[in-house]
């Protein structure tokens, strides 16, 4: 009885001495991960400010069409970053975060502009299980419909832009309307939902329709991560662009040139993050999906 009195408290002591041990184990993890978060907010800090100064030294440096982008690179790194559609060459955008993260949750996405492509449609629904929704006001809207569709998606002939205003399809010969990203929520019942993934590229009308989302505050619409295609180099609009980003708490975590058109240097893809997602995705990445 003494013996087995002796044994039980040492296994009582050894237990508790244990679990004092992984209390301490997990303290000290979760200090350094706020420590490595907290580093990687400094980076993009540090950078943005770096940028600013660049722009206010010399701005006549990035007037020119070859140089319009250049101040605005990556402030971010993704730990996790997929190619999303095409493989290879034009049309491929970069989304932050492992699949697990995005099927774990109620993932809605967002593709402004296809052009018949369902590349990036398929690859989201199929890695990341999204639902998503296509919007696309020009071309063969009968076509663009069926090869959405059959890549496990919604695909809407609208366009994003001032409500009220349409838009002639030459290819149907009908008026499309467009509707600014706010309406289109509304429209599809998706108020109240967090879009995870917004994919604009549709040939200039980023500038308008961004315009409207986060310039003059059109309506709460909860944007996770952007892929955009830039078009043109007029340098005010680029960095009106990324100034407003920037205050809406988006950082830069991916940039490409389009060398395949645009003169190699009027169009740029950039991926950009809200810093409330980048976080959950950090915490996701390093402490795994609940």
């Amino acid at each position: 009885m003494r013996t087995y009195t002796v044994s039980l408290a040492v296994a009582l002591f050894a237990a508790a001495g244990a679990n004092a041990l992984r209390h301490e184990h997990m303290s000290t993890h979760a200090h350094c991960l706020q420590h490595v978060w907290n580093q990687k907010l400094r980076k993009h800090a540090e950078l943005v400010n770096g940028r600013a100064q660049s722009l206010a030294a010399s701005p006549e440096r990035f007037m020119e069409p070859r140089t319009a982008y250049d101040a605005f690179e990556p402030t971010y790194t993704c730990h996790s970053e997929w190619r999303t559609g095409a493989m290879f060459g034009d049309g491929g955008k970069f989304v932050c975060g492992d699949p697990d993260f995005f099927r774990a949750r109620d993932c809605l996405a967002y593709s402004v502009g296809s052009n018949g492509d369902s590349s990036f449609e398929a690859d989201v629904v199929k890695r990341f299980g999204c639902e998503l929704h296509t919007f696309d006001p020009t071309g063969d809207s009968v076509m663009f419909a069926d090869v959405i569709t059959k890549a496990g998606a919604h695909f809407h002939p609208w366009g994003v832009g001032a409500t009220g205003t349409k838009i002639h399809n030459a290819v149907t010969g009908h008026d499309n309307e467009l509707l600014s990203l706010y309406d289109i929520v509304q429209r599809l019942g998706h108020a109240g939902r967090h879009i995870d993934i917004l994919k604009i590229d549709c040939e200039g009308c980023e500038w308008d329709a961004f315009a409207a989302l986060w310039l003059t505050g059109d309506g709460p619409v909860s944007i996770g991560q952007i892929q955009v295609e830039l078009h043109l180099h007029d340098f005010d609009k680029i960095r009106t662009f990324f100034a407003a980003a920037e205050e809406a708490g988006y950082m830069i975590f991916h940039k490409e040139r389009n060398q395949w058109g645009c003169d190699g240097f009027n169009c740029v893809e950039y991926a950009l993050i809200h810093i409330g997602d980048a976080h959950r995705l950090f915490e996701a990445t390093h402490c795994g999906v609940e």
